[in-house]
């Protein structure tokens, strides 16, 4: 589950990130709480979206939410001394491959962990992000009453740690199948202790660019930024550095900080914290130290990075 299988496709007239015209036809599986038949015939619960940019989605938690579990298999997890319980992703990528108008099918179907620009890797429950949850709650991190962001967010592991202690989290990942097959799924099935106080949280759909803009005309003030941004496993590829440093330099708050868990190297595409590092330092708005290591397999670590 935790080494990465890739699918690059090399390709000189492939649009960049985010403005391929296809991304912008993908099914609305998650629009209003209305119920839509499917090709099956099977009824389907639709989630409530805005879309007030085409390339970045937002979605929030319907009134009734008991649906959103239906059919769901599910699996129990442990991160250091926190035990969660999670879509069984195998069973989400089996049911997706019947799927005709979903945009991961092609590439689970070929047995690749991601395609960059396509499929992220976020149905996965990723080594670091457990990491990730680990050190928070060694750490003690306090988030009652705190805007937290989460990166590539996948699963939703950290950001869903965030929200059972207090804070109002965003939740963001580049597909939108994976914010309504596992993401939001998640949130209801380990938040379900919260129902007499409902997490504040919303989703988000899309590539980093466009997310960027579309969080940022909602929250211009430092006030209205984030106090915490989380992301794990999310700087495998080098070309996918300069963007996710635009956002963060975007959205962190002033006196807020970042936490960011991935291994040291990732072979065969060259990104990893040292190079992150690199890029940080190179751009002087942030200040970054390692404060957790973990040396097994491929050393893996947590980053603290912080406004100057």
């Amino acid at each position: 589950m935790m080494d990465f299988k890739f699918g690059f496709v090399v390709d000189t007239d492939a649009e960049p990130e985010g403005n391929q015209q296809e991304k912008d036809k993908r099914s609305d599986t998650c629009n209003d709480i209305n119920n839509e038949k499917d090709d099956e015939g099977e009824s389907r619960k639709k989630l409530k979206t805005s879309d007030a940019n085409t390339n970045a989605k937002e979605f929030y938690l319907p009134d009734v939410q008991d649906e959103i579990l239906e059919g769901k298999q599910t699996v129990k997890l442990v991160a250091g001394l926190i035990d969660f319980e999670v879509i069984d992703s195998e069973n989400v990528e089996l049911k997706l491959k019947d799927r005709k108008d979903c945009q991961v099918v092609e590439v689970i179907s070929e047995n690749s962990d991601l395609l960059p620009n396509v499929y992220e890797g976020g149905l996965k429950i990723w080594e670091c992000s457990l990491d990730l949850v680990e050190f928070m709650n060694d750490a003690s991190i306090e988030f009652k009453d705190t805007k937290v962001l989460e990166l590539g967010c996948g699963a939703g592991l950290p950001g869903i740690f965030a929200l059972q202690h207090g804070a109002e989290v965003v939740f963001q990942d580049f597909n939108e199948e994976v914010i309504h097959e596992v993401t939001i799924p998640n949130v209801v099935l380990n938040c379900k202790i919260l129902k007499e106080r409902p997490p504040k949280c919303t989703f988000m759909s899309g590539d980093w660019k466009h997310v960027e803009s579309m969080l940022g005309e909602t929250h211009r003030k430092d006030s209205e930024q984030f106090d915490v941004i989380l992301t794990s496993e999310t700087i495998y590829s080098i070309e996918s550095h300069e963007s996710l440093h635009s956002v963060m330099k975007c959205l962190l708050k002033t006196s807020g900080t970042i936490y960011l868990a991935a291994k040291t190297h990732y072979f065969g595409v060259g990104g990893g914290t040292r190079m992150f590092e690199e890029l940080i330092n190179k751009k002087g708005n942030f200040t970054v130290e390692v404060c957790k290591t973990y040396p097994e397999g491929v050393q893996r670590e947590i980053l603290k990075i912080k406004n100057k």
